[in-house]
Formats: C-alpha cells, structure tokens, sequence
C-alpha cells in the first residue's frame, strides 16, 4: 500500500540560503517562457547557466527534462542539476534526489537518491511546493530500507512532513504507518483522519483504503454502505483493489444490494489489474453463473474499463 511517489547532503556542499530573485536576465527569459518563446528563453538561460548561475542551472536543467526550447535530453539534465546542486540549490537536488530514485538520465541509485534527497530537505526557507516530493520520497527510502537502513519512525516523520505540506502520497503512506502501527503507536482515528485527506485530493488507493476501514470496523465505526461508497469511488477510477472489494461487497450484499453479476462484473476488472484475490473470487463465481450471465458481466466490465 505504500505508494510510490515520486519521486545526503554534500561534504563540501555550502548551505544557501533562501533562493535569490531572479536576476534581470533570467526575468527575461521568464517573460519569453511565458509568451511561448521556449527557444529565447532557454538560448537566455544558457548563458546564464554557463556564467555559473546556480539558478539558471536549475532552470536549464528543467528545460532539459522537459524539452522546453532544448532537445529533451535527462543526461544534461542531470550534468545542470548537479553543478546547481553543488553551488547548495536545494530544488536541484530535490531533482537529483528523485532523478536517482526511479532511474531517469542517470543509473538508478537509491544511496545517491538518499543522499540528494537529504540535502533537499534541508533547505532552511522551506519554500519550494516541490520539497513535499524530496520528504515523501525520503520516508520511501527509510520505509523500505533504501540507500540507508530501514527505519519506519523516521519513515513516518518524513511523512507528516509532506503530508502536512499536502502531499496526497505521504498522507496515504502515513495513513498506513498509522493503520498498522510502523514507526510509532498505533492510531485508527489518525489513519482515518490522513486517508480521507489524501482520498479528498484524488488519490484512489486512499479511497479504497477508507473503505477498507470502514468495512471492517477500523474507522469510528462500521458502515457497510459509506464502504461501498469508498470502494466505489476507487474503483471506478481504476484501483484494482477497490474493485475486489467492491465486487466483494455485491457478492455478499455488504452495503450494496446482492448482485453476482455486478460482483462478477468488478472482480474481471480487478483481476486484469492484478489482483490475485479478484482472479480466486472470479474462478468461484464463474461456475454459479448461467453463461449468459457471464456475458452480461463480461459486458458491464467492458464497458466500465472503455468508460475510464
């Protein structure tokens, strides 16, 4: 259930302080960015990036992995974060940190990812939108052992660090520490609380774990019905996990009125997805129901993934 997101700090590295205004040259290319002029704007970063500016680094660096006014290319990418990351720009290394994490312009290493990731998060301004990214993909690394030893407490405080920066990753991830007590006391109420903030953003895979708890009593109280409507929503965004349980709830009439069509239905989709335990569930019903029933179920189910 964790998810994954994305997505240390230098010896000799200097500690910067909060990010200069820009300079005249690089509010020009701003403004050329702003009018649709990529090329202009990215010939004017040049030059700065090449004088050594640590922000025009950063800023060719965007324009590299992106493609803006430049030839897409994450190898150069790479070269312009890291001379801005060691001149101490913290939002550099934010994109080294996750750069590294999933392995995009640069050989995937999960101690460099830490070690970048590290230096991000210790810009003192705290200004960045993007930092919530560094903390939530840091907790990833000391939930899973990665590039640093395994360690869920300050897994989870790296997670209440982004998810109080809104991070509707972190907040699912912190939900789940809560859940199963990793890292800390175990707290239902806090669980609850931090899946319905990341399930409020959009995130399917909290929907579906709100659901999760309310079907099975974890949340202030057991509400078969406000469970299907949790599961309902993730499903119909696409979360294999929702859609068992969802199946599972017409199967038995949990919250839903009986339906093994609807059942079969939702657990076709979960099983295409992945999910082990809709394909088990999918083998069962498929010898109680007629085989015009089976194609009424193949039908809904190909209608709800066109539907996506």
């Amino acid at each position: 259930m964790i998810a994954a997101a994305l997505a240390v700090l230098l010896a000799a590295a200097p500690r910067a302080a909060a990010a200069p205004a820009p300079s005249e040259a690089l509010e020009r290319a701003r403004a050329a960015h702003e009018a649709g002029r990529d090329e202009e704007a990215a010939k004017i970063v040049t030059a700065e990036a090449e004088k050594g500016s640590a922000q025009a680094q950063y800023w060719l660096g965007i324009a590299c992995e992106r493609g803006a006014g430049v030839p897409r290319d994450e190898k150069k990418a790479v070269e312009w974060y890291l001379k801005a990351a060691v001149q101490g720009s913290y939002a550099a290394a934010q994109r080294l940190g996750y750069l590294y994490y999933v392995g995009r312009g640069v050989a995937q290493s999960y101690p460099e990812s830490f070690r970048w990731l590290t230096q991000a998060v210790a810009d003192p301004d705290g200004a960045d939108p993007h930092l919530s990214v560094a903390w939530s993909n840091l907790g990833n690394l000391y939930f899973r052992g990665l590039g640093t030893a395994k360690d869920p407490a300050k897994a989870r405080e790296c997670y209440r660090k982004a998810a109080e920066m809104g991070n509707p990753y972190a907040q699912n991830n912190l939900a789940y520490l809560y859940e199963h007590g990793l890292g800390g006391s175990r707290d239902a109420a806090a669980a609850v609380s931090w899946y319905r903030k990341a399930a409020d953003q959009g995130l399917h895979a909290a929907e579906g774990n709100v659901g999760v708890m309310y079907d099975e009593g974890a949340a202030p109280k057991r509400d078969a019905p406000e469970a299907a409507k949790w599961f309902r929503r993730a499903a119909e965004g696409g979360n294999p996990r929702a859609q068992f349980w969802l199946g599972r709830s017409y199967e038995r009439g949990r919250g839903v009125a009986a339906d093994l069509v609807e059942a079969c239905k939702w657990y076709q989709l979960a099983a295409a997805g992945g999910d082990a335990r809709a394909a088990e569930s999918l083998a069962r019903l498929k010898t109680a129901l007629t085989p015009d029933q089976l194609a009424e179920a193949a039908r809904r189910a190909a209608a709800a993934g066109a539907a996506k």
